[in-house]
């Protein structure tokens, strides 16, 4: 365990249940904080997710991993999935620490893809990311501002260790305990939740937030993925869980009402792909509908985030053949309901 003179002596460290503690590190973002979590196993610690790459956020981790046990050290950093925040410093940790990287195949090699991404040196990704935004009628300034902020978070995350642990779903043991692990695309393509059955624990990630939703989004490498259905069906997976189930997520608040938490996240993904039915009774862009969702300035990395999950909505719907596409008259692509 964990001494109380560690506890007191770091405000960020919080004991959630038994071998379990919380750890709340600083975003410099409008969310300004990431919950990850330390779960005690027979011969170490696992620590799941790492916040970003930051001096602030590596001593708080610091401070804490350098005073474990010596009979019990860290063990395994575990990423629920590869946005900077939750993996940003996992490669600093697992060359300090000499310890694993614990995380989803799909996830490992997207992320090692984004961060050899080079457009001035690839003329065929940078026409790719090119067409991804101007076909959804995007002006070229604004979307080249999307593409550089975007180039510049791969600064954020420290190098990635050159082989890792492959994280699949089902049983895995920790501490002679059963935990659950989920694997879900939606959010990211393959999102990991883990849930331990006989302590009705979920450490949710960024699958089940108490006050604000994950943003959804269709992936530039993937523009016909239906990212919203297979999302709504991992909620529907955990809803099977307890109610009662302690939810452990990576942001804000702990929650015990996890099946109404599923039903509004649920709804509200589905409100916003109703809304676009009404936005297309004439033809539109997609550019177009993501100004009548999201109707503020919009940042460039907002911008991108909000043309990610306006593609989620439209494509989810293109499924259900509730829009169509018109014509290829034009290399930007207009959408209509279907009367």
């Amino acid at each position: 365990m964990i001494t109380k003179q560690l506890i007191q002596s770091i405000s960020e460290l919080t004991p959630v249940d038994y071998g379990v503690y919380q750890i709340r590190l600083p975003l410099p973002f409008a969310l300004d904080h990431i919950n990850v979590y330390l779960i005690e196993d027979s011969d170490g610690w696992i620590l799941v997710d790492t916040g970003i790459r930051s001096e602030c956020s590596q001593s708080i981790l610091k401070s804490i991993i350098d005073q474990l046990p010596k009979t019990k050290p860290l063990k395994a950093v575990l990423a629920t999935h590869t946005h900077v925040d939750h993996i940003g410093a996992a490669g600093w940790i697992c060359e300090k620490w000499q310890v694993p990287l614990w995380v989803t195949k799909s996830e490992y090699e997207g992320l090692q893809h984004f961060l050899g991404m080079d457009p001035k040196n690839d003329a065929d990704l940078a026409k790719k990311l090119d067409n991804f935004y101007h076909s959804g009628g995007i002006p070229e300034a604004k979307y080249k501002q999307i593409i550089r902020g975007l180039l510049n978070f791969q600064k954020a995350f420290y190098p990635l260790p050159n082989e890792f642990v492959c994280l699949q779903e089902g049983a895995i043991k920790i501490n002679n305990e059963n935990w659950q692990i989920f694997i879900n695309d939606g959010h990211t393509v393959a999102h990991a939740s883990l849930y331990n059955p006989s302590r009705r624990i979920l450490i949710s990630g960024d699958q089940v937030l108490a006050r604000i939703s994950s943003n959804v989004s269709v992936r530039f490498n993937d523009d016909n993925g239906n990212p919203i259905s297979t999302w709504i069906s991992g909620l529907e997976r955990l809803k099977l869980l307890p109610d009662t189930t302690l939810v452990l997520p990576a942001h804000e608040q702990s929650m015990t009402n996890l099946h109404e938490r599923v039903d509004q996240l649920i709804e509200g993904y589905l409100e916003n792909s109703e809304k676009i039915l009404h936005y297309c009774q004439t033809p539109c862009t997609a550019e177009e509908m993501l100004r009548a969702l999201f109707p503020r300035e919009l940042s460039p990395l907002d911008h991108h985030l909000a043309y990610g999950e306006t593609l989620a909505y439209i494509n989810y719907q293109l499924a259900k053949k509730n829009i169509q596409k018109l014509g290829n008259e034009s290399d930007i692509q207009l959408y209509k309901v279907v009367l």
